[in-house]
Formats: C-alpha cells, sequence, structure tokens
C-alpha cells in the first residue's frame, strides 16, 4: 500500500469507529427517551384516572415531564450528528440504527408533553 493508501484507509476506520460510537449514542438515548417516554405517558394517565386524589399524581406527573424534558434535552443536536455523520458517509439517516424510532419517539413525547402541560394543579381547584 502506498502511503496515501494507508491514510485513506485509516481515515475511513476513523469515520467507522465515529458512526459506531454516534449509534450506540443514539440507540443509549433512544432507550433512555423511550423509558422517560413510557413514565411521563403513565404519570398523566394516572393524573386522569385519581383526579379525586389527584395531589400526589400531579406532582409525579410534572416530576415525569421535567425529568423527559432533561432527557431529552439533546436530542436534537444528537439527531443533527446523526444527519450531518450520516451525508459525510454517504448513506440514508434513516439507516443509522435507532435514528427514526428516537425520531418517533421524540414526537410522541411531544404530543404527550404538550397533553400534561393542558392539566392544572389540583390545588388551583381548592
Amino acid at each position: 500500500m502506498t502511503p496515501e493508501e494507508i491514510k485513506l484507509h485509516f481515515k475511513k476506520i476513523e469515520e467507522l469507529n465515529i458512526q459506531m460510537s454516534l449509534v450506540d449514542d443514539i440507540d443509549s438515548v433512544n432507550k433512555e427517551t423511550y423509558s422517560a417516554l413510557q413514565r411521563a405517558d403513565n404519570a398523566w394517565k394516572a393524573y386522569q384516572d385519581y383526579l379525586t386524589r389527584a395531589d400526589a399524581p400531579f406532582k409525579k406527573m410534572i416530576a415525569e415531564r421535567n425529568n423527559y424534558l432533561k432527557v431529552t434535552s439533546g436530542v436534537t443536536g444528537l439527531l443533527n450528528k446523526a444527519v450531518v455523520a450520516s451525508k459525510e458517509l454517504g448513506i440514508p439517516v434513516e439507516n443509522v440504527k435507532g435514528y427514526s424510532a428516537l425520531k418517533a419517539n421524540i414526537k410522541t413525547g411531544n404530543e404527550v408533553i404538550d397533553t400534561i402541560d393542558t392539566f392544572k394543579d389540583p390545588s388551583s381547584f381548592q
């Protein structure tokens, strides 16, 4: 191999390592996002079901909402990195493991957060 071929070979290995790291990051954040999404969704449903004793479920719902927002605060940046990396590698971003699932979970999560945000603190009714 020529020195140029060796450099190209190592560059491809480096790009693959970066892509694999990005895949791991997306997969990890997606699992955490999905878990936070489920907890936030269950929390607002519990609030609805237990309105007569709504103080505790309301507080839990708000805590899970805030946790979901914290967990997902950097997701947009991560998804943008995946788009850039996939373009550099010449692959469709949808082929990056976990990318589509994470986008779908964020979309659903935003709908859950919008629902949670419609509820009023039960103490305001007293």
